[in-house]
């Protein structure tokens, strides 16, 4: 299962895993780690997001992670309402050859009561870890609205009671979650 430590704690314990984090660029920085070494048996890990109730239109997940080579794998899948079944958004199995890189995940517009379920996978006995850093989510709460109107150059989508640039009604793209647009 995942952990959280400090760098230096998990670099001790395992040598695949990073000596710094990634936000502070130091030794005493948080990570989330997933080592064989702090595995009884062949790893796998998950963790859950919190419950976002809807995204909007430009919602990411952002975050940087770092694998020892190619015998992991890394996934972030959509849950929504609560269900048992999960979406694929994002997935590597390829090695970051112990450097720290981005991953960006677009949430679909309009998902509504999600979390985000990241998953990572060791494929060896002997060497392979996982660290994670600095979880971000970007633009996923559609602000609602307590009056029925918008500015006179943007356009009111009826169900969820928000609003669009004018320019965006019509475009043959659906803006508006309800599609009204």
């Amino acid at each position: 299962s995942w952990v959280v430590g400090q760098a230096t704690d998990a670099k001790a314990l395992d040598s695949n895993l990073p000596g710094i984090d990634h936000s502070a660029n130091s030794k005493k920085g948080g990570i989330v780690y997933l080592s064989v070494k702090s595995s009884p048996s062949l790893g796998q890990g998950m963790m859950l997001s919190p419950v976002y109730s809807k995204a909007s239109f430009g919602c990411t997940f952002t975050f940087w992670y770092y694998t020892s080579n190619s015998l992991t794998k890394l996934s972030v899948y959509l849950i929504q309402n609560n269900q048992k079944s999960s979406r694929i958004l994002w997935q590597t199995e390829k090695g970051t050859a112990n450097t720290w890189q981005q991953a960006s995940v677009d949430i679909p517009a309009c998902s509504t009561n999600f979390q985000l379920r990241i998953v990572g996978q060791l494929n060896s006995y002997y060497s392979a870890a996982i660290a994670l850093d600095d979880f971000r989510f970007d633009g996923c709460y559609d602000a609602p609205r307590s009056y029925p109107w918008c500015p006179w150059s943007q356009f009111l989508c009826s169900s969820e009671i928000s609003c669009i640039p004018e320019t965006s009604k019509c475009d043959f793209q659906s803006d508006c979650c309800s599609g009204t647009d």
